[in-house]
């Protein structure tokens, strides 16, 4: 996969991480992909459990995601 890949969780680190990734994908002319962290509950097996009803908050991740995305690149 060609690019610069960055994975934001809402942390100002991982904006700081944007911040560079969108630098240095100017600078090489490459794509920058965006990967949002998305957490879901532990289940007694200590595994991720999905629920089906989450659909609201992983469109604010989504959103939220969207938000800082679009600051960061207004910024450069």
């Amino acid at each position: 996969m060609p690019g610069i890949l960055v994975g934001l969780d809402g942390s100002h680190y991982s904006e700081r991480a944007l911040e560079w990734g969108a630098k240095e994908a100017a600078i090489r002319n490459a794509p920058l992909r965006v990967l949002v962290v998305h957490t879901v509950p532990v289940g007694w097996t200590g595994r991720g459990v999905p629920d089906p009803e989450d659909n609201e908050l992983v469109l604010q991740t989504k959103a939220a995601a969207q938000e800082m995305t679009d600051k960061v690149l207004a910024g450069i």
